[in-house]
């Protein structure tokens, strides 16, 4: 029996807003996406079925938009869509349901894609959705995608996301993006991080959604060898998959708000060799679903990065809502800087270099460096985790090295680290343990500092005048 499958509430608003506005395109717009069809169809240099595309020169967007689009549209199952070496300028979102195959340029110092938008129709940047075939596979690979200077961040509610890639994977499917360049403006950068329409500005992955929450395979997904730049919150977005493999290496993050992963049970992540600067809240973020599916814990490896940023949380792995599904994870060789506190980001000073929440389990972190101001350099509420030679050097307000909170960890400091145990039988050594009392005050002082920081930041009409 076949599944109705319901799509989220957000997909549904651009669904509405496309198909409203391209219900009122002009006629002479209507004939050049149908005569471009035939012409991709019939006339298009084909080589094992494979369509090539060459940019236009229309920096209008009609042109090369309606190409695409009937490309896309024609390519068989598994097919390959290449773009030519140029620039493609494209004035409207580019949507396709049921896709498998691979779109690819030339490399993304040779084919570039570019979102013109107007006054007229500011929401469409470059936006491309991609529901991927069941069982299918989707490549994007060997491009650039831009928005032109001084594009517009405003939709039809003020700040609804523009220049978003979103892929809606079914089960089992497996996505690989590589050597891909996603280049917002500085209106995109600045776009105030505490409204709850903040845009998703980068690539968004999100698997399975049909038949949440009895997902079964998540399939596995490659993110490798891209540059992000000038992005609002999550430049990107693993969002939802059981079960799944994803890899995410050799990556590059500047002036973006933050990146976020979100995995259900059973996922084995790693995230490996990225550079990535943030100015608020996190630059590695790792939570699971509030309704996980019972099954084996995630296994997270953090290794090799180089995390700056301005933000709450460097790295995060966000507290486990079932006690069934819980994270391992290993965060080694890794190094953090706390750049400073920026008000005006509407961030807060960071918590600690590196936090783990409660609810994960069996932690090893070991040989990270963590430099700059934040509260504390490792906070710890997991039980039966290792913390071995991590070098931590800092303003750290509270006076402290490490917050730990879990019960039987196992220690190594080096130096005079300090610690604030508030756990029970963990055993550390190499530390010198600080007093709960002493402490206490020391973190309140350090509350009493952040809310003059962030007054009168604190008020969102004031907030909004920042824009």
């Amino acid at each position: 029996m076949k599944t109705t499958k319901k799509l989220p509430i957000w997909l549904l608003l651009i669904a509405f807003i496309t198909s409203f506005t391209l219900s009122n395109c002009t006629n002479e717009h209507d004939i050049l996406l149908e005569d471009t069809m035939d012409l991709v169809a019939v006339s298009a240099k084909t080589i094992n079925a494979d369509i090539v595309v060459s940019p236009s020169g229309d920096t209008s967007g009609v042109t090369d938009f309606a190409a695409i689009q009937a490309a896309i549209e024609s390519l068989p199952p598994g097919g390959v869509l290449l773009l030519e070496s140029g620039t493609f300028y494209i004035n409207r979102m580019i949507v396709s349901f049921g896709f498998e195959g691979t779109i690819k340029g030339m490399g993304k110092d040779k084919t570039e894609v570019v979102g013109v938008g107007s006054d007229a129709n500011p929401f469409f940047g470059f936006s491309l959705i991609v529901l991927v075939s069941p069982s299918g596979s989707l490549e994007v690979s060997h491009m650039a995608y831009s928005l032109v200077d001084g594009f517009r961040n405003d939709g039809p509610d003020g700040n609804l996301g523009v220049f978003i890639i979103t892929f809606l994977s079914e089960d089992g499917t497996d996505t690989n993006f590589d050597n891909l360049r996603l280049t917002g403006t500085d209106a995109t950068a600045d776009v105030p991080s505490w409204l709850l329409t903040q845009p998703y500005q980068g690539i968004i992955v999100e698997g399975n959604f049909a038949n949440f929450p009895e997902f079964t395979s998540g399939g596995h997904h490659m993110l490798t060898n891209s540059d992000f730049s000038k992005q609002g919150v999550q430049a990107t977005l693993y969002q939802a998959f059981n079960g799944a493999s994803i890899e995410i290496y050799n990556n590059s993050y500047k002036e973006v708000k933050q990146t976020n992963y979100r995995f259900m049970a059973g996922s084995s992540v790693i995230i490996e060799n990225n550079y990535m600067e943030t100015v608020a809240f996190g630059a590695i973020v790792v939570t699971q679903e509030s309704e996980p599916v019972l099954g084996n814990p995630n296994k997270i490896l953090i290794e090799g990065n180089e995390v700056k940023t301005a933000g709450f949380l460097p790295i995060e792995i966000g507290p486990t809502p079932n006690a069934e599904a819980k994270f391992k994870v290993s965060i080694k060789n890794n190094r953090v800087t706390n750049l400073g506190f920026d008000p005006t980001q509407f961030g807060l000073p960071n918590l600690a270099g590196i936090s783990i929440f409660e609810g994960n389990n069996e932690a090893i972190v070991r040989n990270n460096i963590v430099r700059g101001e934040a509260w504390f350099g490792i906070l710890n509420e997991t039980d039966n985790s290792t913390f071995v030679g991590n070098n931590l050097e800092g303003i750290f307000t509270s006076d402290a090295d490490y917050l730990l909170s879990g019960d039987n960890n196992t220690l190594v400091g080096i130096g005079n680290s300090t610690i604030l145990d508030l756990g029970n039988n963990n055993i550390y050594t190499g530390m010198q343990m600080l007093d709960g009392a002493s402490m206490a005050e020391n973190i309140k002082a350090a509350m009493k500092k952040r809310d003059e920081l962030l007054s009168p930041y604190t008020n969102l009409e004031y907030l909004q005048t920042l824009e």
